[in-house]
């Protein structure tokens, strides 16, 4: 999903300065934009009672205002700022049904351009597709899943990786230009979330928290920003996306439990179930996909939906039929998901989409083939309100 980053001028003012570091300074502020100050009034609001005070006030801020501009001409280049990120509204208006719109591609391989063994992840920029296997990120066309536009393989930027052999791309999501894909290796390489910008080009990559035990997936909020992913499946582990690219570690914000309305009742269950990808709606609804990896037939396999407020997340309702035609509380899907030791069906990655009839939550489905390669079918849900 792609949002608007609003534009920063080349050559800022003082006051521009002010403003995004943040300072407070109403003197500043006061002098208005434009490059000739009144003096005279200037200097008799500071003679004004607590005038001592509010001269130390704009040294500083004149100060900070200095070295930045000192900084920028070294550097022979303009100043140049983390523009900020145009926040989404929190629904008013949750999702209360579904319905399910389809499989396509349905059940099938993916062509000679992708390779869909161990398919994992899925992504949107809104004009483009984004899917990954273990070692491979493929762009797409809009209204061809399986044209390639370009691609990236994991053995491409092994050597920019520090700390380990990483064989493994997640779930993925797309957010404000960039691409931010879940990635993991052999021990003791720690899980990583790597950048991407939108032709695929490598940007950066940083660790989770040393609290978060793997890492399938990764989501950003539209409503705060936050980046989020997991490693228990009742816990969101929240972070800082901005990091800069000489800093490998993620700024870990807190955790979020999961309130599960329609999961297990005992504890010990939930170790049977993996937490396969998460995704945000633009309005911060959090969808999020289990899969029981021995229950056939499982009550709990599918995608879903919670409300986060104010550190708390609840799973809300969202009535439909499952694809046995029963009523159920949330996207439930039914299947077989192993024979004997071997993985069969498994849902994994998410992303949402408006994308008019067909829905705007789509889900990957793998089917494991031991012997020849995966089939995968992506499916269309359809949802009312503010999805």
């Amino acid at each position: 999903m792609t949002f608007t980053t609003p534009t920063t001028e080349a050559n800022p003012t003082l006051l521009d300065l002010s403003r995004k570091f943040r300072i407070t300074c109403p003197l500043l502020a006061s002098l208005g934009e434009n490059k000739e100050f009144e003096l005279i009034a200037f200097r008799e609001r500071l003679n004004s009672k607590h005038g001592g005070a509010k001269m130390k006030k704009l040294f500083a801020c004149f100060l900070i205002a200095f070295l930045t501009l000192i900084g920028s001409a070294v550097a022979q280049r303009p100043i140049k700022m983390e523009p900020a990120v145009k926040l989404m509204k929190p629904t008013l208006n949750p999702p209360t049904n579904f319905e399910f719109k389809g499989k396509n591609p349905k059940n099938s391989e993916w062509g000679a351009e992708i390779s869909s063994e161990e398919m994992q992840g899925i992504a949107n920029s809104q004009t483009n597709w984004f899917v990954s296997n273990k070692g491979t990120i493929y762009k797409t066309q809009r209204n061809d899943i399986k044209k390639v536009v370009k691609k990236v393989k994991l053995s491409e930027i092994q050597g920019r990786l520090k700390g380990g052999h990483y064989n493994h791309f997640g779930d993925l999501d797309f957010y404000d230009g960039f691409l931010y894909v879940a990635t993991t290796g052999e021990k003791p390489a720690p899980p990583i979330v790597i950048v991407f910008n939108e032709n695929l080009e490598f940007e950066k990559y940083a660790r989770f928290s040393d609290k978060q035990e793997g890492a399938g997936w990764v989501a950003i909020d539209p409503v705060t920003g936050y980046l989020h992913s997991s490693g228990p499946y009742r816990e969101l582990f929240v972070y800082d996306r901005n990091f800069p690219k000489n800093s490998h570690d993620l700024t870990f914000i807190r955790k979020i439990f999961l309130n599960f309305k329609y999961g297990p009742t005992q504890e010990k269950e939930y170790a049977k179930i993996y937490n396969q990808g998460g995704a945000f709606s633009p309005h911060g609804i959090f969808y999020y996909v289990l899969d029981h990896k021995a229950d056939e037939n499982s009550l709990y396999t599918g995608v879903h939906a919670f409300l986060i407020q104010d550190g708390h997340a609840h799973e809300i309702t969202i009535k439909g039929k499952n694809n046995k035609n029963k009523d159920v509380n949330f996207m439930n899907e039914k299947y077989d998901p192993d024979i004997g030791k071997w993985r069969n069906w498994e849902f994994e990655g998410i992303t949402v989409w408006d994308r008019g009839i067909e829905g705007q939550i789509h889900v990957l489905q793998l089917h494991n083939e031991p012997g020849s390669e995966d089939d995968v079918h992506l499916f269309h849900y359809k949802v009312n309100n503010d999805y």
